[in-house]
């Protein structure tokens, strides 16, 4: 059964225990006409795009999709998706927005729903799905800190960590050519395109990405280990609540130490922010990136289309200020 996610927050980890193949859903860019039905004009893009993906065919062969609570549009495409017809393969996964035990234990309830809702569809024993998930934790640790070293060296740039089929880690470049650092942050959208458009100029990129090095680096200084009578869940919702890297709908001041730790490990020259038209989360970042970064910040806005000449300007004059 494949499962399709498009959320850092839903752990392909979980899907395999269950019996699912994970499928990270990265929606085609197209003009919108189907999805723009659905939802008022200042809305979402990624919303709006990725219900035409949907609605004209694009996953056809995905069963069963997921979402999480993760901001209002989240929670809005959800409600629609599961008014449409075949609607109730879907579901949605409720994501705290505090640390801490009580965040923990709630998260680790959440996921245990989703579990059941995945082996009523799949057949498989809750047993054999406990197993596997406290495997499936333990090796998510271990390459997610091997993952965690070899980003922060300079290692992993461009768009490596992107579009791996079921939740697969990227693989590891043999050469990583030169170039001026600089560190991405983005939504979901034309993330390929902008990296290509950055990397012709020979820019080494960095990027910080849904779709991407956010579902898998770790924050600094984790020590996170899982004792054997630990739940398997608590130790899954930990994981991703309290080591993996936030997103920008946590808690600011971790969201803002993470950022500050890599660009400072990466050497960045400067940071490009790659936000969507009326995400609140976004520009409230942007505006926090700005005011506590030392560093030139560049602020490039999308809708449901890429518009690439319009960004090449722009980025030309910001590359022109970090090399005089």
């Amino acid at each position: 059964m494949k499962v399709g996610y498009f959320c850092g927050y839903l752990p392909p980890e979980l899907i395999r225990s269950a019996g699912g193949e994970p499928v990270l859903l990265e929606p085609e860019g197209k003009r919108v006409k189907l999805g723009e039905k659905y939802f008022p004009t200042p809305f979402c893009p990624f919303s709006k795009v990725f219900l035409d993906n949907l609605l004209s065919g694009s996953w056809e062969k995905v069963g069963t999709l997921l979402f999480t609570r993760s901001c209002d549009a989240s929670r809005r495409l959800y409600e629609t998706v599961s008014s449409l017809p075949g609607g109730e393969s879907s579901f949605l996964l409720d994501l705290p927005h505090e640390v801490g035990p009580l965040a923990w234990n709630y998260f680790a309830h959440q996921l245990k729903k989703l579990a059941h809702f995945l082996l009523d569809r799949t057949g498989k024993s809750e047993k054999a799905m406990l197993s596997d998930l406290e495997q499936e934790v333990k090796s998510s640790l271990i390459i997610r800190r091997k993952l965690t070293e070899e980003y922060q060296a300079g290692r992993l740039p461009g768009a490596v960590f992107l579009g791996k089929e079921g939740g697969s880690p990227p693989d590891f470049p043999r050469v990583v050519r030169g170039g001026l650092p600089l560190f991405l942050i983005a939504s979901h959208l034309w993330v390929r395109d902008l990296i290509g458009l950055l990397e012709k100029k020979s820019i080494l990129v960095f990027e910080d990405t849904p779709l991407g090095s956010r579902r898998w680096l770790l924050r600094e200084n984790t020590t996170f280990l899982l004792p054997p009578e630990e739940d398997p869940f608590l130790s899954l919702s930990r994981l991703y609540l309290e080591w993996k890297a936030p997103c920008p709908r946590g808690p600011w001041r971790e969201r803002l130490a993470f950022i500050q730790e890599m660009t400072r490990k990466l050497g960045v020259r400067g940071v490009v922010y790659f936000y969507p038209k009326f995400c609140d989360f976004s520009l409230y970042e942007l505006k926090i990136v700005r005011d506590e970064l030392s560093l030139p910040v560049l602020s490039l806005e999308y809708d449901t289309l890429p518009n690439l000449a319009q960004w090449e300007t722009r980025l030309e004059a910001f590359l022109e200020v970090l090399t005089p």
